[in-house]
């Protein structure tokens, strides 16, 4: 799901999986306009399609929610599976700040073992974490308690779950409907209600990791390689955080002391085919700033 300039992230992703073998439908559900870059579409019913490529195509959804799209991620699921792609064995959800980096076939098979995972950079909260108990206490009291079995804190920005584990979808959206209550809205997000303390500052994580403590369904989970957050990884990169790799001024940063991140450059390796996100003059300008950034960053970092 996107809206903004988050479509720049959605082309660099779909590009990846096109690299990599996904061949077929890729569904972002919207809010605003369609991405300047795709062009011509064909409106079918309440989509409209673009074909990337031989074999894939989007079918862009236009959403009406006024939850935030970040807490909206299991309804959409269950809204595609169910009414456009009820036959799919398997639904895979990204962030559009993601591209992958390993073969398609990789992630089928992990969904096979269980809901497909990644641990998150704030990982790991320890079972006995004042958090897990807050959860817990809310949760018993809508006759649902949580049964903490790791310390793993997983990140909301990726899901893989195979047709068999499908009612976490269900467990997913009752953990947010009792989160709302909390909160006051699902159209809440982080920075709107207040920092670490708060028992869901982290609103669709902390919704996800509780879910995950609700449901008997198994987990396969990858540590944070798997997001290039650590790295050692080889399935994703994921550039967490609000400065995004299309937002960024690499030079500036540099400067600060932080160099361009393993999801930066990997986002720069997907920009140009099958989807061209860039003019061929604003690609070279961004990739020459990202070449001399992390020049820079050899040398000076900060603390």
């Amino acid at each position: 799901m996107f809206e903004g300039d988050y479509h720049y992230g959605v082309a660099a992703f779909v590009n990846s999986l096109h690299a990599h073998g996904f061949r077929g439908t890729v569904w972002a559900g919207y809010r605003g306009q369609l991405p300047p870059w795709a062009r011509p579409v064909i409106s079918e019913g309440s989509t409209s399609r673009y074909q990337v490529a031989n074999g894939l195509d989007i079918r862009f959804l236009p959403l009406t929610t006024e939850s935030h799209l970040t807490n909206f991620k299991p309804d959409f699921m269950l809204n595609i599976w169910e009414n456009h792609c009820p036959s799919a064995e398997a639904l895979f959800y990204f962030d559009p700040d993601i591209v992958i980096r390993c073969q398609w076939s990789y992630f089928e098979a992990w969904a096979k073992f269980g809901i497909a995972l990644c641990e998150d950079i704030n990982s790991p909260l320890s079972q006995t974490h004042p958090l897990r108990f807050q959860w817990n206490e809310i949760y018993s009291q809508h006759g649902h308690p949580l049964r903490f079995t790791s310390n793993q804190y997983i990140n909301g920005g990726f899901q893989g779950i195979a047709r068999p584990y499908k009612e976490f979808l269900n467990e997913w959206c009752l953990a947010q409907q009792i989160m709302s209550k909390e909160i006051g809205s699902l159209s809440q997000i982080t920075a709107h209600i207040g920092g670490r303390a708060h028992p869901f500052s982290k609103t669709d994580q902390d919704a996800l990791n509780v879910a995950l403590a609700m449901t008997r369904q198994p987990l396969s989970i990858i540590g944070k390689e798997g997001m290039d957050i650590e790295s050692g990884g080889f399935t994703m990169s994921h550039a967490i955080g609000h400065l995004k790799p299309w937002n960024t001024s690499f030079l500036s940063e540099a400067l600060r002391g932080h160099p361009p991140s393993m999801a930066c450059k990997s986002y720069f390796s997907y920009v140009q085919s099958p989807i061209g996100a860039y003019s061929a003059s604003k690609l070279k300008r961004a990739r020459l700033s990202l070449k001399l950034a992390s020049a820079l960053g050899r040398f000076y970092r900060g603390a």
